[in-house]
């Protein structure tokens, strides 16, 4: 299991807004999640995810979300989640959401535990060659 302590204030204030990524490490550390953290979200956004997990595993309930059950099997496999800072001390809110969601697209939604392609990828994501002549 994943066990990293909280941040504290110091780290808080360094990392501000954050873009962040999740790895399995029985998978030669491919990314399975991407998200931002900081602003609303807290800055312990990429911890979160490990307590969320762990309250699942002492629960009769089943996890539903398909990142949750991806931390367990990496658990059951006795290693632990990695996890990386993709970019951080990002100005606003809406560069924070402009960088998870351009992450997102390259690594392809259907390649990740996502629910969500990002903020605003109806109007500025990712574009095949053919969607560029279509503008």
């Amino acid at each position: 299991m994943n066990l990293e302590p909280d941040f504290d204030g110091l780290i808080e204030k360094s990392l501000g807004l954050y873009v962040y990524a999740l790895l399995d490490p029985t998978m030669n550390n491919e990314v399975f999640y991407i998200g931002k953290g900081g602003g609303r979200g807290g800055n312990q956004r990429v911890l979160s995810h490990f307590r969320e997990a762990e309250k699942f595993l002492a629960s009769a309930e089943n996890a539903k979300s398909k990142k949750i059950k991806k931390i367990h099997n990496i658990w059951s496999a006795e290693q632990r989640v990695g996890w990386t800072i993709l970019r951080y001390a990002l100005p606003t809110e809406e560069a924070a959401f402009a960088v998870e969601a351009a992450f997102i697209d390259y690594f392809g939604i259907e390649n990740l535990t996502n629910e969500q392609r990002g903020h605003h990828t109806n109007v500025s994501g990712r574009l095949r060659e053919s969607d560029v002549y279509q503008l």
